[in-house]
């Protein structure tokens, strides 16, 4: 939990190397717990900090599959469809 925090935070703040590690951590420790929610979101989260850098092949993959996991995989619960919509909106937001 503490991983996707700070890389959040850190996103924010633009220390964008460790926002990487840290998201990077989060994804795997969501993966562990076997919580889809969180592992889509942190997927989110690391394909808008790799559009914040630049690299938009990388992002669009990695939004994605936060979108497939989230469709494809998520029981409808109640922030679904918000998850849904933050994702679909930072793939509407890359460049190309």
């Amino acid at each position: 939990v503490a991983h996707h925090a700070m890389g959040l935070v850190q996103t924010a703040l633009k220390d964008y190397d460790a926002a990487q590690e840290n998201l990077e951590e989060a994804i795997d420790l969501w993966i562990e717990l076997q919580n889809v929610f969180e592992h889509a979101s942190a997927l989110q989260a690391l394909g808008y900090l790799y559009g914040l850098k630049g690299e938009i092949p990388a992002a669009r993959n990695l939004l994605n599959r936060a979108l497939r996991l989230c469709v494809d995989e998520l029981p409808p619960i109640p922030l679904r469809e918000t998850l849904r919509k933050n994702i679909q909106d930072s793939i509407d937001e890359l460049p190309g």
